[in-house]
């Protein structure tokens, strides 16, 4: 049996890779929300607002054969200042595939064994534009789903 835990764990030796902290040493497992100007500070790698935030989602469920499937989804969201130059658009882009590329060769398809198999993120997504202390921020995100098989 694997737990949110064991998941999360796996995932921040993901965001604790020389690859992701050369984007930002800014990263949070949970959701972040910016309310104050005191909390910038927070989401700041440099001079602009650079984060990545990555939160994990639990679900069982009974299967037919005295089976237990677990559901785990890890939802990746990077946020990255606009700039410009546009330059930070591709930034963000690059920024989720370099955590899938890194995902694949830190935790493999198990994901430090917490899953028995796992689903790459199917659509790619654009990053849209969202307001963070009335700055123009990309946001970008995308979600790895995980499962695990119990026999009961």
């Amino acid at each position: 049996m694997s737990t949110p835990s064991d998941v999360r764990t796996a995932w921040a030796s993901v965001f604790a890779d020389a690859s992701i902290t050369a984007i930002t040493s800014k990263v949070y497992a949970y959701d972040l929300p910016i309310t104050t100007g005191t909390e910038l500070g927070q989401v700041r790698h440099g001079q602009e607002i650079n984060y990545f935030s990555y939160l994990v989602s639990y679900t069982e469920q009974l299967k037919a054969v005295k089976q237990l499937e677990q559901r785990f989804r890890v939802t990746v969201q990077y946020f990255r200042e606009h700039n410009l130059t546009g330059s930070n658009y591709n930034a963000a882009v690059d920024a989720l595939y370099t955590v899938h590329s890194t995902a694949r060769s830190v935790i493999g398809s198990k994901w430090s064994n917490s899953i028995d198999f796992y689903q790459p993120p199917g659509d790619p997504r654009q990053p849209s534009i969202v307001s963070i202390d009335a700055r123009p921020v990309w946001k970008i995100e995308t979600s790895f789903d995980g499962v695990k098989i119990l026999d009961l």
